[in-house]
C-alpha cells in the first residue's frame, strides 16, 4: 500500500470510529466509547507521524492540506475527547477541548489560506 493510501485509510477509520463513539455515547456506553477512542488516538498519531513537520514530501504536504478527511482527523480526536468528558459530567473540561479543537482548526485553515495565497501550497 502506498503512503497516500495509508493516510486516507487511517483518516477514514478515524471518521468511522468517531461515528461509532457517537452511537455508543447515545446508548450510554461510556466505558466502551472510551476504549474505542483509544483507537482514534492511535490512528491520529499514525497520521501525524506521516504528516508532521519532518515530512515535507510535496505529495504528503498537498494531501494533508487538501484532503479534508486527513486534515480533520486531529480535530476529530479533540472533539471526541470533549464528548467523552461531557458524557462523564466534566463540562468545563469538555468546553476546553471543544474550544481547543475549534481554535486548532481555525489556525490550520488560516495557515493553509496564507500558504495558498503565497503560492506555497
Amino acid at each position: 500500500m502506498s503512503l497516500m493510501t495509508d493516510l486516507i485509510t487511517l483518516a477514514a477509520n478515524v471518521e468511522l470510529i468517531s461515528r461509532q463513539i457517537l452511537i455508543l455515547l447515545q446508548c450510554g456506553a461510556l466505558d466502551t466509547a472510551k476504549l474505542v477512542q483509544m483507537d482514534v488516538v492511535d490512528q491520529v498519531s499514525r497520521i501525524e507521524a506521516v504528516t508532521g513537520s519532518n515530512n515535507k514530501t510535496p505529495i504528503i504536504v498537498r494531501l494533508h492540506e487538501e484532503s479534508m478527511l486527513v486534515r480533520q482527523a486531529p480535530f476529530r480526536r479533540k472533539v471526541n475527547e470533549g464528548l467523552l468528558l461531557f458524557a462523564n459530567g466534566s463540562y468545563v473540561d469538555a468546553s476546553v477541548q471543544f474550544h481547543d479543537a475549534l481554535q486548532s482548526q481555525k489556525e490550520f485553515d488560516r495557515m493553509y489560506t496564507n500558504n495558498s495565497s503565497s503560492g506555497i501550497a
